[in-house]
Parts: structure tokens; sequence; C-alpha cells
């Protein structure tokens, strides 16, 4: 597995879905939401589209 590939592609997945079930569960039991959250998301989105721009999927 590439360095690339691990850090734009795979890292943001596993973190976005992480979050959003941290976020899911924090609502479900009516506790606040950490602000660290907010700015989180869409900073592992940016890394999405960095490596989305890059196609960091074809390289071997």
């Amino acid at each position: 597995m590439s360095s690339p590939k691990l850090s734009y592609l795979y890292l943001p997945i596993i973190a976005l879905v992480l979050s959003v079930i941290g976020i899911v569960l924090k609502l479900y039991y009516n506790e606040p939401v950490p602000i660290t959250l907010y700015f989180f998301i869409p900073f592992m989105i940016f890394l999405l589209g960095v490596g989305i721009k890059k196609k960091v999927w074809r390289k071997p």
C-alpha cells in the first residue's frame, strides 16, 4: 500500500466514518458535540479532495 493512498484516501475515509459515528452517538445521548469535530470533518474532506485531484488511486 503506497503512502499517498494511505494518507489521502484510506485514513480520511476511516476518520470521517468514525467522526460521523461519534457525532451520532453524542446526539443520541444528548451530549454536546465537541467543537473540534466540526473543524476535523472539513479537513478530512479537504484531504479526500486532494487525493481525488491527484488521482492517487491509480498510482501503484
